[in-house]
């Protein structure tokens, strides 16, 4: 499965260097694709270290800690 549904939002990493023979730079944007082909660019990050992975975070990850922490500040509660 394809993750460029249309309509969808997704990700889409990149690396990019001043020159040839330069330092690699890397880089993630969030795109939405339509029908006809375009992209809406929704947002991007870019690292400016050379060399250095772009960090992007997970929703899923931080969705489910949260509800985690939440379940235990309600047990906590009853107790």
């Amino acid at each position: 499965i394809s993750q460029f549904q249309l309509g969808t939002l997704g990700f889409l990493a990149y690396e990019f260097g001043p020159t040839l023979a330069g330092p690699k730079y890397y880089g993630a944007m969030r795109i939405t694709i339509d029908n006809t082909g375009s992209a809406v660019i929704s947002d991007w990050r870019y690292e400016d270290t050379p060399g250095m992975a772009i960090v992007i975070p997970e929703p899923s990850r931080l969705s489910l800690l949260l509800v985690g922490l939440i379940g235990l500040a309600s047990r906590r509660r009853r107790s």
